[in-house]
């Protein structure tokens, strides 16, 4: 015999556990149905546009059509099937000639909510769709409407995730879930026919909707959800509203850059009244608070939701990591406060851009989202681009470049990539772009994948060095010569990207050859995506001597390939403690080497049998601020 848990334990486990009184799984498999399922009493199905899309039960099943290919949706209750709405014939494997707009309805029975107090809805999720949300041509929206009254009048909620073209809700990946939640308190508790309808409007007809593990629950007693937030950089220039980069070199920050627009949208998801209701930013440098504001609200209703605002900025000036923390925080503790905080990281590194983070949330793939068919021009799968958008604020000289490579069919030696950093301006909204460096070609190997791949610049003393002002968009440059589509659409190189911050201007682009254009080349902002590049730069503030003499340089390795012995040499115009630097393409240091501190003038540095794999490498030497990168070979 077990005595049973205290009376404080019980209740703690009923306000983070609320009761499940209503279960939809979509358990609809019937092999004596011709079609193979059957709907339960009660539901209704609608397709005013009678094009005969409608919802409908589907197995634990893959599903395939010309242009997508979808595992199957591990969703909690997977092995009895799930609700799904396909834009397409799926195993038909029909083509884009015929696609047709899309406006269904499926509409659950009656659920009595009279013994409830509070009602959340959830169920599990996974879509694509095409286009913006909206109602206009060519929009899209995912709609779960609650009826109070047996289907009298409608209340709707967006269950589209904020999503923006071909994203999925979360950024999940294929086949994956992600919970779609919201308290409907204010329309269905304590009701006795309480209707659910769930809607698909999409004018382009692409691609599907799936739905499993529907509940309805009590909610907790209090529990505010910090919905989202915002944050923005303040570059100075007031015709722009500008992302916030992961990390900034210490050359681009200072002279009234600063953050700001600190914002949250909160919902009250408890079964109470939330009252002063307070939203705090505090940033912390190195764990030491440099920052504090904070804003309240007198009171939110169960199923409210609101937002708010702070007016402060903060400057970031040294070099650092920077956490800005949103938290929110109401008169009674809350029941379910893992989702009354979130954390945002800045940095300011001695020389290293990055747009997007170190760590990644999501992988992308040009050709994942872009149609190259068998019957195109080979040249159009040839130097296809993404890669980050870098505002330079500052004069500075560019080193090299890394991306954080995830995948692609590799080791055939079908697909091979480089690096490129090209000038881009808009002249009467027409993009122009200039080729500014690039690095040499490699071939895609998974030993590259879940790594940050680095390539130095080939340096000619002038492309180098950027003035600010600039707009650099720099990433990969990759070609891949698999034969077929669905090779090239679904194993082609792909490399990482985040959420680390609310995204505003586009901070990613795409790019591929169109002879249709003047330059031959087309551009597309991708708003949804903020993809991992490390553009590696430093100031060319007393980057020269008085007398104009380069402040460093450093030449290329001789013998090159080698295998028991090289020679570098390099010249200092001042004074400097200089050391070596080793990697392999994965950024691993393999061979380090400290020189000293050099005088004035000419030197050389001889590297013998240092027992390195064959292979490629890049040799990084460091003179004070100074450093410089190129690639070296072992037979």
């Amino acid at each position: 015999f077990s005595p049973p848990p205290p009376v404080e334990a019980q209740e703690k486990s009923l306000k983070t556990n609320p009761t499940v009184f209503y279960r939809e799984t979509f358990n609809w498999g019937n092999p004596a149905d011709a079609k193979g399922w059957t709907a339960p009493p009660g539901y209704s199905f609608t397709d005013p546009l009678d094009n005969g899309y409608t919802w409908h039960w589907w197995p634990n099943d893959s599903m395939n059509c010309s242009w997508m290919t979808e595992p199957p949706f591990r969703s909690s209750s997977r092995a009895d099937g799930h609700l799904t709405l396909f834009a397409a014939l799926y195993n038909n494997y029909r083509s884009l000639s015929d696609l047709k707009p899309i406006s269904s309805s499926i509409t659950f029975p009656a659920i009595d909510c009279s013994a409830h107090s509070s009602v959340i809805i959830e169920f599990e999720t996974n879509f694509v769709n095409r286009g913006y949300q909206g109602t206009l041509n060519g929009m899209w929206q995912c709609l779960v409407e609650i009826s109070p009254d047996n289907g009298i009048h409608w209340n709707q909620f967006n269950a589209g995730f904020g999503n923006r073209g071909g994203s999925r809700p979360n950024d999940i990946g294929p086949g994956e879930t992600t919970l779609f939640r919201e308290n409907i308190t204010g329309f269905a508790a304590g009701l006795p026919l309480v209707k659910i309808r769930i809607t698909w409007n999409s004018s382009m007809g692409l691609y599907f909707w799936n739905i499993d593990d529907l509940k309805l629950t009590e909610a907790a007693p209090n529990d505010l959800r910090l919905d989202k937030i915002d944050i923005q950089w303040d570059d100075k220039d007031p015709t722009t509203t500008e992302t916030v980069s992961y990390s900034l070199p210490v050359s681009q920050v200072g002279n009234g850059r600063s953050l700001e627009q600190f914002k949250t949208w909160v919902t009250n998801m408890g079964a109470n009244e939330a009252t002063n209701i307070v939203f705090d930013v505090t940033i912390k440098k190195n764990d030491v608070s440099v920052f504090q504001e904070s804003k309240s609200i007198p009171s939110l209703y169960p199923g409210y939701k609101d937002s708010l605002l702070l007016t402060g900025k903060y400057e970031p000036k040294e070099t650092g990591t920077y956490s800005i923390n949103y938290s929110l925080k109401q008169d009674n503790s809350d029941d379910l406060p893992g989702d009354n905080q979130r954390t945002v990281i800045f940095k300011v590194t001695d020389s290293v851009y990055n747009r997007a983070g170190d760590v990644p949330d999501y992988t992308f793939s040009f050709n994942n989202s872009s149609y190259i068919r068998d019957e195109w021009a080979t040249e159009v799968n040839m130097n296809h681009f993404m890669g980050s958008a870098f505002p330079i604020y500052e004069d500075c000289e560019i080193d090299g470049i890394s991306a954080y490579v995830t995948g692609g069919l590799a080791n055939d030696g079908l697909i091979d990539f480089g690096y490129l950093v090209t000038f881009a301006n808009w002249d009467f909204g027409i993009i122009h772009t200039q080729q500014l460096m690039k690095t040499d070609r490699l071939n895609l190997d998974s030993a590259m994948f879940n790594t940050w791949v680095y390539l130095p610049f080939t340096k000619d003393g002038e492309s180098e060095f950027v003035k600010a002002g600039s707009m650099l968009w720099a990433g990969i440059q990759y070609t891949n010569w698999h034969n077929t589509e669905t090779l090239r659409r679904y194993k082609g190189m792909s490399m990482g990207g985040t959420h680390q911050v609310p995204i505003h201007e586009a901070p990613a682009m795409t790019g591929k050859p169109n002879p249709m254009l003047q330059e031959g080349f087309g551009w597309n902002f991708v708003r949804t995506k903020n993809l991992m590049i490390r553009l590696y730069l430093h100031s060319t503030v007393n980057s020269t001597d008085p007398d104009g003499i380069a402040a460093f340089s450093v030449s290329q390795n001789y013998p090159n390939p080698f295998n028991y012995h090289t020679t570098i040499n390099y010249s200092v115009a001042q004074e400097a403690k200089v050391r070596l630097e080793i990697t392999d393409l994965t950024g691993r240091i393999v061979l380090m080497k400290d020189d000293g501190l050099q005088p004035i003038g000419s030197h050389r540095m001889v590297i013998q049998s240092p027992g390195l794999s064959p292979g490629i490498y890049f040799y990084t030497l460091y003179a004070g601020e100074n450093r410089q990168t190129r690639k070296m070979l072992v037979n």
